[in-house]
């Protein structure tokens, strides 16, 4: 697949409600050939979304095509074929995925074993 959607890109997704969703790939690059991508919609931010540990804020400034900050709400994610992604947007910053990665751990309560 020569243009396969990567982790921390932003793109507009159709999930099913008839609208197109802006959706950041969370997957590995790994799963390339893998027909489905593991996605945490967006929506507009609000100032009551501040405080909780499963929403990321994401700066409309980067994409400026967002044009206003957006929420990731970590507990919506999902699986999504990907023939419902249908255009790129953005990208989020690798210190923004790696905030976002640490918030999936705290969700799923993550604990590693240590040695």
């Amino acid at each position: 697949m020569p243009n396969a959607p990567r982790r921390s890109e932003i793109w507009q997704a159709d999930l099913g409600d008839g609208s197109l969703t802006p959706v950041i790939i969370i997957s590995t690059n790994a799963l390339g050939s893998l027909p489905l991508r593991l996605v945490v919609p967006l929506r507009p931010w609000e100032e009551r979304f501040e405080n909780l540990i499963w929403i990321q804020q994401i700066d409309g400034s980067w994409p400026a095509q967002l044009g206003k900050p957006y929420a990731a709400d970590l507990l919506q994610l999902r699986s999504i074929e990907v023939s419902r992604l249908r255009k790129q947007v953005g990208r989020v910053p690798a210190l923004k995925m790696d905030e976002i990665a640490a918030a999936i751990a705290l969700v799923v309560d993550y604990n590693p074993a240590m040695p």
